[in-house]
């Protein structure tokens, strides 16, 4: 067992050196799950509950909204559009993990495509 101290902080504390050893890390697969979307939190912060939302919508019951809160299935475009309206934030916002993912993809291909001695084109 180490020592670890933090005098500016906190008193000499005993940490064993390998503290952090029996947390699993979460897979790539984990974090994706966990934050695809934002739907339940914008949706509260509106102060809607499903059922609102998907009258709103004209959706005849609250399934589809489940679906696409819990990431099961990607709402079609007028739907993310009627979202982006209902809950008064960009798409982006709405699906940060796909937008991120996108983006990331694009700008390695944009980098790609600018030739030797040619400017980045962002």
């Amino acid at each position: 067992m180490t020592i670890c101290s933090f005098p500016q902080l906190f008193p000499p504390v005993q940490i064993p050196v390998n503290c952090y050893s029996d947390i699993k890390p979460q897979t790539s697969m984990d974090s994706l799950k966990q934050k695809q979307n934002n739907l339940v939190l914008y949706r509260r912060r509106m102060g809607f509950t499903q059922k609102q939302v998907a009258e709103l919508l004209g959706q005849g019951d609250t399934t589809m909204i489940s679906h696409y809160e819990h990431s099961r299935a990607l709402p079609p475009l007028t739907v993310a559009l009627g979202l982006e309206i209902i809950y008064r934030v960009p798409v982006a916002f709405l699906f940060p993990g796909m937008y991120d993912g996108l983006k990331r993809k694009i700008r390695e291909q944009e980098e790609g495509l600018a030739g030797i001695g040619q400017r980045p084109l962002f």
